[in-house]
């Protein structure tokens, strides 16, 4: 490897601890973050970070989202591929009910309506459907 090649890898290295920092630096105290971040075709990095400042010493001490924080580090680490898949499935079920919407609102009034009062919220990636009781 030669000089240059050298001083590129120490300067992507020193680059990466100083986005490391300001990373850090950027978040909010009292809090529990999942950080990803793309790192390449088909792959990505996660963080987890505690910036509560507790020590976890009692029972007590380890609060729900502390526990979270941790199962869903583990569901990352273990079920990587079946995460992906509930991903992929999630949002293309959203696009879906989104493209539906659309649809209705382009067709016959009588459709958009039936449909919009069907769909009764979209937030949150959870499509909250009323069949009503005819169903």
């Amino acid at each position: 490897m030669d000089e240059k090649e050298m001083t590129n890898d120490n300067d992507d290295s020193v680059m990466d601890e100083i986005d490391a920092q300001i990373e850090a630096g950027s978040l909010l105290g009292g809090r529990y973050y999942i950080v990803l971040k793309d790192s390449g075709e088909g792959a990505f990095t996660v963080k987890g970070y505690d910036t509560t400042s507790k020590d976890y010493e009692e029972d007590e001490d380890f609060t729900p989202a502390y526990i979270m924080l941790h199962a869903v580090m583990t569901q990352l680490r273990e079920n990587t591929d079946e995460m992906y898949d509930k991903g992929v499935a999630e949002i293309e079920y959203s696009l879906m009910a989104e493209s539906m919407a659309e649809e209705a609102a382009s067709d016959d009034e009588d459709d958009k309506d039936f449909l919009e009062s069907m769909i009764t919220s979209t937030t949150a990636n959870i499509i909250k459907v009323d069949f009503g009781k005819k169903q």
